[in-house]
């Protein structure tokens, strides 16, 4: 029997080694990295346009923007999901053409890369006016607004206080409506059948024209203006009430 010296063991240990390394086993192969970019979400879309309209019928061409993290922007008009949320009122084509259909206020949304900016558009019903003097007798009392989903007014308040219409109006807000508060104007200005009434804020401005129409609805149209340093659009709508009895 052979025995197996030290030496001759240290020499089978080694030709064992370089019989796995270099024909015993086959190379792992390296893992390759994923080279999927990763999409980069705009922090905000904006859209802008003309989006009010005197009457049904007018049509115009909206932008889209998206803003990201680092402040950089971009056009992406063309790239955008766009949708309106009453076609009824305004329909927006998928290049963001927008056509005024009927009286009211709905909402026009842009999507792009999964971020959507929204803008209200408002039509007037200019071809109803009641064209009458505004008289105590033809506004006084509680109005509320005809479509009880209304993201607008929800209800104004007339009472005659000295010689003046007194106006308060409440907005759509949650979990209740949001009280704006009364404001006064006189007899006069409803002449000629339109008063003009504005409501002053810490951060906002909102100018508001009260018309009566031919079929008795009640027609509020306001232009909010925002005076805080948020950057927030200025945006219109318009609300149709009925005298509540």
């Amino acid at each position: 029997m052979r025995h197996v010296t030290g030496w001759n063991r240290a020499l089978l240990l080694l030709a064992a080694a370089w019989t796995l390394s270099c024909g015993g086993s086959s190379p792992t192969a390296p893992t390759q990295q994923s080279t999927t970019p990763s999409v980069v979400i705009p922090s905000a879309v904006t859209v802008s346009g003309q989006l009010s309209f005197a009457t049904a019928g007018g049509t115009s061409q909206l932008t889209a923007k998206a803003t990201y993290a680092d402040g950089s922007s971009r056009d992406v008009t063309s790239g955008c999901t766009w949708q309106s949320s009453n076609v009824a009122i305004v329909t927006v084509s998928q290049t963001g053409l927008l056509t005024a259909r009927g009286a009211g206020t709905t909402w026009i949304t842009a999507t792009y890369d999964g971020r959507a900016g929204y803008a209200a558009a408002a039509v007037r019903a200019l071809d109803l006016p009641a064209e009458i003097p505004l008289v105590p007798a033809l506004l006084v009392g509680s109005w509320r607004n005809v479509d009880p989903a209304t993201g607008g007014i929800t209800q104004a308040d007339v009472r005659a206080d000295s010689g003046a219409f007194a106006v308060r109006l409440w907005g759509a807000c949650l979990p209740t409506a949001c009280d704006w508060g009364e404001e006064t104007t006189p007899f006069s200005d409803g002449d000629d059948g339109l008063l003009s009434i504005t409501w002053r804020w810490s951060f906002a401005v909102s100018s508001v024209e009260i018309r009566l129409l031919k079929d008795g609805r009640l027609e509020v149209w306001c232009h909010t203006h925002f005076t805080d340093t948020s950057g927030r659009q200025d945006y219109d709508f318009v609300d149709y009430l009925r005298k509540f009895e």
